[in-house]
């Protein structure tokens, strides 16, 4: 006894090649779902390798400016102390009548260098 499409209604040879081709194409799809996930599992290594980058860099802009800000208080307070210095000067010399600028020049470099 042979096996036809008439006695079962299909050609079981047929059947048999549309398995073997399904199953090429879902190992073919598995593959490729496969290669898809090791893309994603290297697309997400690269996020945390970038965002640890990140916020290592944020950390060191952090730290710079408020070295930036510590260093500005500091500049402003000596600011505010040549204030008075500078109206001291002015008054100083409105006294002695005329000061050639070279003299107040040397005048201030031998104030700062005594400090």
């Amino acid at each position: 006894m042979t096996f036809d499409a008439d006695m079962f209604g299909y050609d079981p040879l047929s059947l048999l090649e549309d398995a073997f081709y399904t199953t090429e194409a879902e190992d073919a799809l598995r593959q490729e779902m496969l290669d898809v996930e090791a893309d994603a599992r290297r697309a997400c290594a690269l996020v945390v390798e970038a965002s640890a980058s990140l916020k290592t860099t944020m950390t060191e802009l952090n730290t710079s400016f408020q070295t930036i800000h510590t260093t500005l208080k500091e500049n402003t307070v000596i600011l505010e102390g040549c204030v008075p210095l500078s109206e001291a000067l002015v008054e100083a010399c409105k006294r002695m009548g005329e000061v050639p600028l070279h003299h107040l020049c040397n005048l201030l470099m031998t104030h700062q260098s005594d400090e």
